[in-house]
């Protein structure tokens, strides 16, 4: 009992006045200081993961912008990859704490069978003040998608970046183009050309470099589009045509498809069965005052075959409606 006592007269001589209290406030004060700089500290780094959320949204944003640009000037999937791992390391993205996703469709969302470039930006955020109470990462993930669309349906589409005259209209032609645009990936000045006594009309001239016109244009646009961003090759997925052997005779009135390995020089009254026409070693020619007509046809120019329709000549195809 008197050993009780004594402790029971400690405590109530602590809780005096003036006897003892310092000694209390410093051992409470030093038993919650813990409490209140990880309070602090979690405030704090809550506010630095959310800025740095932030910026990691426009890591990922930029880097698909920076690989749509390479997909539409035909870049393949690596280039396409690279060029937006490039721009999340320029951005302060860090490959030593986080991943990089890259995809071409998109792998989910509303975009995954259209052109567009999806990144996936992961970083693994530091600890400061609450790294006291647990050593767990943090993690942040950043998603991008950017969708490439054209200014218009294309009826002519020039793919080459830098060649003057990429698309060009001469001679004493007229070319009536209903519901499309013209377009031209070329820098050149006179990417898009009109020359002559050549008429033209489209819904718009649209070029990445200049337009050469020696004659109005009737378009439903205002005037010409300059300086644009060159459009993608719209078969950039799909797969090559193979070459098939043998060689196709191009000498019968009815041909058939496969590979034609001198090029395809048509005169008179010439009919093509449906598939795909492979054209090497030469060109595909609509002669002067040929009569050509298919349906279901795919001609595919390889190599530096190219097309050259001549005077008085009518070409008759479409393509494949239920097909790769």
């Amino acid at each position: 009992m008197e050993w009780g006592a004594r402790i029971l007269r400690r405590f109530i001589r602590c809780l005096r006045p003036g006897i003892g209290r310092s000694g209390n406030v410093a051992t409470i004060f030093a038993l919650s200081l813990p409490i209140v700089v990880g309070a602090a500290g979690l405030g704090v780094e809550t506010s630095f993961w959310y800025y740095s959320s932030l910026k990691l949204q426009a890591v990922a944003d930029a880097a698909a912008y920076a690989g749509a640009l390479e997909k539409v000037s035909g870049s393949d999937k690596s280039t396409i990859v690279s060029a937006a791992t490039t721009s999340a390391t320029t951005n302060d993205w860090r490959p030593s704490t986080g991943t990089i996703e890259v995809f071409t469709p998109p792998s989910s969302g509303p975009n995954v069978a259209k052109r567009a470039v999806e990144v996936i930006v992961d970083q693994t955020l530091d600890r400061f003040f609450t790294s006291i109470f647990t050593q767990n990462a943090v993690s942040a993930q950043a998603r991008a998608v950017a969708l490439i669309t054209d200014a218009s349906k294309a009826c002519a589409l020039a793919l080459n970046p830098s060649v003057p005259r990429a698309a060009l209209f001469s001679g004493s032609s007229t070319i009536k183009m209903t519901g499309c645009s013209v377009m031209s990936n070329s820098i050149a000045a006179d990417a898009i050309k009109l020359h002559g006594s050549a008429r033209l009309q489209a819904d718009c001239l649209i070029s990445a470099g200049g337009v050469s016109l020696s004659n109005p244009v009737t378009t439903v646009c205002a005037s010409p589009i300059t300086q644009a961003l060159p459009a993608g090759d719209p078969f950039i997925d799909l797969p090559t045509p193979p070459a098939t052997t043998p060689c196709q005779n191009s000498k019968l009135s009815t041909l058939n498809p496969g590979t034609y390995c001198s090029g395809l020089s048509l005169s008179g009254n010439v009919g093509l069965s449906p598939g795909v026409y492979v054209i090497q070693g030469g060109d595909f020619k609509a002669n002067s005052n040929a009569n050509i007509s298919g349906d279901g046809v795919i001609i595919y120019l390889a190599g530096t075959s190219s097309v050259s329709m001549n005077g008085n000549a009518t070409v008759k195809l479409s393509a494949p409606t239920n097909s790769t």
